[in-house]
């Protein structure tokens, strides 16, 4: 009996033995591969699309060791891009794809032992269309001439082979300004030799071969007015020969030593107060800051921030009117001497200290607004704001009228008349 209890348990041990062998087997890792799951792509352009899917696992005992995605335009699919392994919901972006073109995608995984796809899908890239552009703009307006810019926000999927711009002056037929060099992100370009005081519309062009696109309108038009939106950028607002035609200009924007080195060109006096061919009388400077920077605008003197420096205007022959820049707070001694023909200076109500200049024997009225903090006008003459101190008698005034109290000698001799 103690035999055959021992043959017993001895077949007992080895059915249970190989009962745990034959369950090792079932638990295989390469009996256990995912189920993947392939999703639409979407985001699709002409060079790019999105990829995504899903991997679901088939026991605790699933491992998976590759992961990717497989495209190319043919069933081969030849290119692939990997994932993490451990990611159940993969995704990839597909760059540098070829417009117009069909290409099939699948999910692809592996367990060091077997793979296994997912379906295959495809997609198909948009096709290359007509340029793309942004909204026109003007940088810079001249008397006659417009700088203008707009952005090409796309080429369409292929080269340019012509850009520019349309004008259109009032009653008059397109004309077109095509560029010679085009940037890959943006047109910019000059208008010159324009019609004063005209009314033009305004259009940026990109061509390829898939057809022309347009930039909405931009209607301007030319006048007196130069409108800058960078300093240093008024001698291109300006232009070449043509300037010197100019008898009366404003400006609007920032200006700094050579922008203002410009205004005295056309003003008829150069760096050095040489002669130029200028013969600018009115200038109104209302709309523009002077700022520090660029070069020096007559000899050794620099623009400074919100300064109307030494000479600035000074030796000009031809200035009747000067309107100075709003946010002025400063006059320096000397800066409007030596204009033998200036009959009107407006000072803004930002200014703080004025120095009087010589030299100015038309000059015969000095306008303040009636708010000025610090300083009035009366009868073109510049008083503190409280009429008790005179502060410029323009020598031009043919009676002197004080309604301060009586001045000196020095007094007189200060604000540049003549004390007999």
């Amino acid at each position: 009996m103690r035999l055959l209890h021992a043959i017993l348990s001895i077949s007992l041990y080895i059915c249970l033995l190989l009962t745990g062998m034959s369950a090792c087997q079932q638990e295989d890792p390469s009996s256990f591969l995912p189920i993947l799951t392939l999703q639409e792509a979407s985001s699709i352009t002409r060079t790019e699309a999105h990829l995504q899917g899903m991997v679901a696992v088939t026991g605790t005992n699933t491992a998976i060791t590759a992961l990717q995605f497989r495209y190319g335009t043919s069933p081969e699919m030849t290119e692939s891009l990997p994932c993490a392994p451990d990611n159940r919901t993969p995704q990839v972006s597909l760059h540098d794809l070829t417009a117009n073109t069909t290409y099939y995608y699948c999910l692809e995984a592996g367990n060091g032992y077997q793979t296994v796809q997912s379906e295959i899908r495809q997609f198909r890239t948009l096709p290359n269309q007509k340029p793309s552009l942004g909204t026109l703009e003007c940088l810079i307006q001249g008397p006659q001439s417009f700088t203008l810019q707009c952005a090409l926000l796309d080429n369409g999927g292929e080269p340019i082979t012509e850009a520019g711009f349309y004008y259109t002056a009032q009653g008059d037929t397109e004309q077109k300004m095509p560029l010679h060099s085009i940037s890959s992100s943006t047109l910019q370009g000059r208008l010159a030799s324009l019609k004063f005081n005209t009314e033009y519309t305004l259009q940026a062009y990109a061509r390829n071969t898939m057809g022309e696109s347009r930039s909405l309108p931009l209607i301007l038009q030319t006048s007196h007015a130069v409108i800058v939106k960078e300093p240093g950028m008024l001698p291109q607002a300006l232009g070449g020969e043509e300037r010197y035609q100019l008898t009366t200009l404003q400006v609007m924007g920032p200006l700094n030593g050579t922008d203002l080195r410009a205004i005295r060109d056309l003003l008829g006096m150069g760096i050095e107060g040489n002669v130029t061919p200028g013969k600018l009388q009115v200038l109104n400077l209302t709309d523009a800051t002077i700022c520090s920077g660029g070069s020096s605008y007559n000899g050794l003197h620099y623009s400074q921030d919100n300064v109307v420096g030494k000479m600035l205007f000074a030796g000009s022959p031809f200035l009747t009117e000067l309107s100075l820049p709003d946010n002025t707070k400063v006059i320096e001694t000397g800066a409007i001497q030596n204009c033998p023909l200036l009959s009107k200076l407006y000072l803004p109500t930002s200014v703080k200290q004025v120095e009087p200049s010589l030299g100015c024997p038309q000059l015969t009225e000095i306008t303040v607004s009636d708010n000025h903090p610090h300083f009035q006008s009366f009868q073109g003459t510049l008083y503190s704001r409280d009429g008790q101190t005179l502060l410029w008698f323009p020598e031009g005034k043919k009676q002197i009228e004080f309604y301060c109290c009586p001045l000196k000698v020095f007094d007189l001799y200060k604000l540049g008349l003549d004390s007999s």
